[in-house]
């Protein structure tokens, strides 16, 4: 312990005078919606395995009571987190009557819960219906190690889910004379990406299926719309079983990248525009990893 002729001899700082001037200075305030910034960015930068359970944005939603979308009806496949939630949210803000879909129902609920306690009525899921249930999945994988499951995995739900959600929604649409399709593709769906052969392979199904059914619906009031998102803070970014692919391709390279909000306004972009504008594909990349 210091003796008496030590502390004798500390310069004692008096902020008396200064306190006034800092008063009218705004200190962030330390609370939830801060730690979900703090964490969302670990998470994004791979510091931190997954999202803390619950961690879904909680700004204000107040919805939209005139606009293009105002009162429209959207159907948001994988809405319980990630890109889906983000545009559960940002539609709903819109003031569309939302259904959501997904696998996992209890962070569906938590979903439907925030966007009922801001827009009542509108929200409904349909975690039963249709098959609409699979969103996408996305696995690191070296060719040469030969994941099957995760291939097949990949096929059944980037490729076969997308065909039965086109199976039961495009009749209705071309027999109503008015639709938009909007799908989640990647940046994958333009190039190959070592380390993820089978997930680009997929997207370029996405891409080409897209591409067929804008050709053969042309002129029918139907509307198809691929986003290609590049590098995304979600939990696809997780999955990967495969440690020597994401040794090799899958770690962060330091760029900020995008969050699920980012890819939410793009599709509100191309749904707001007018009947007789089509916004076919949007490429959506984080500044500092362009495709």
């Amino acid at each position: 312990m210091p003796d008496e002729s030590f502390l004798s001899g500390i310069t004692v700082l008096n902020d008396t005078k200064t306190r006034p001037l800092l008063e009218s200075l705004h200190r962030p305030k330390v609370g939830a919606p801060l730690l979900r910034t703090y964490t969302s960015h670990w998470f994004a930068r791979g510091w931190i395995p997954r999202l803390p359970s619950g961690t879904i944005p909680r700004r204000e939603l107040t919805a939209t009571t005139s606009g293009p979308l105002s009162d429209r009806v959207a159907i948001v496949t994988g809405a319980s987190s990630g890109i889906g939630a983000a545009v559960a949210i940002a539609l709903a803000r819109e003031g569309c009557h939302v259904a959501l879909t997904a696998r996992r129902y209890a962070e569906l609920e938590k979903v439907k819960q925030h966007l009922c306690a801001s827009t009542p009525s509108k929200v409904r899921d349909q975690t039963d219906r249709h098959n609409f249930r699979r969103a996408g999945v996305m696995y690191y994988t070296l060719m040469s190690n030969a994941h099957l499951d995760d291939w097949n995995q990949t096929v059944d739900v980037n490729c076969k889910g997308l065909l039965h959600c086109l199976a039961h929604i495009v009749p209705g649409m071309l027999q109503r004379g008015r639709g938009h399709i909007v799908a989640i593709s990647s940046d994958a769906g333009r190039k190959v990406f070592p380390g993820l052969s089978v997930y680009s392979a997929s997207k370029f199904f996405v891409e080409a299926t897209l591409q067929g059914l804008r050709l053969e619906t042309a002129g029918k009031g139907l509307r198809v719309t691929s986003i290609q998102p590049g590098n995304t803070a979600t939990a696809l970014l997780q999955m990967s079983k495969d440690a020597e692919a994401v040794k090799r391709y899958g770690e962060p390279t330091g760029a900020r990248i995008l969050d699920p909000e980012d890819v939410a306004r793009s599709i509100v972009y191309a749904l707001k525009q007018p009947d007789h504008v089509a916004v076919n594909e949007v490429l959506i990349e984080p500044r500092d990893e362009p495709c």
